[in-house]
């Protein structure tokens, strides 16, 4: 089931990439598990395709992998779908709103188990973006588009090690990004 959701989120965001372009980030998160009572440290690597729907709103989905450690338990690398949007507040700010989806992936087949929980980031831009009423009179085949992220983001993980459930549960993180966006009017609507 998570296969396949992640199958047509990868299509979709492929698709959206051609439409107009992709953003990468990369970042860092500390959080708290609420069942465990214990503290988690994370790196992730992030890049979502985007298709305007309008000057204020657009629609992300992409992929994210993860490396996430926690507290006297250890570290697992996952993988995951983002579907999600961007409401721009000003040409600078806006607010990027995201639901998670993934899985563990490791060297052995020992881990198993999903998350999921959504993303609540604040992308500030180092410089105003383009607007829609700018597509293809400056024409850009591809440019890029700098941006600090902090974050807020909670996940319900359910994991197996070795057939055993963990005790791992509710956990809210707070961590902050630098992405890039590549941007094209290539096959813009």
């Amino acid at each position: 089931m998570i296969a396949r959701c992640m199958a047509v989120m990868a299509f979709s965001s492929l698709l959206m990439l051609m439409l107009s372009g992709c953003l990468v980030q990369g970042g860092a998160y500390a959080a708290r598990d609420f069942q465990t009572d214990r503290w988690a440290y994370g790196g992730q690597l992030a890049s979502r395709s985007a298709l305007p729907l309008g000057d204020v709103f657009r629609l992300e989905a992409g992929g994210e992998l993860e490396g996430h450690a926690e507290e006297a338990v250890g570290s697992v690398p996952t993988w995951g779908t983002q579907l999600g949007g961007a409401f721009a507040l000003s040409q600078t700010v806006s607010l990027a709103p995201h639901f998670d989806l993934g899985a563990p992936i490791g060297w052995t087949s020992s881990v198993g188990g999903h998350y999921l929980g959504g993303t609540l980031e604040l992308p500030i831009r180092l410089r105003a973006q383009a607007g829609r009423s700018q597509v293809n009179r400056n024409y850009r085949f591809l440019d890029d588009e700098g941006a600090l992220v902090p974050f807020v983001r909670f996940r319900h993980y359910e994991l197996t090690v070795h057939g055993v459930d963990q005790p791992r549960g509710d956990e809210l993180a707070i961590g902050f990004a630098v992405r890039t966006e590549l941007v094209t009017d290539l096959l813009a609507l």
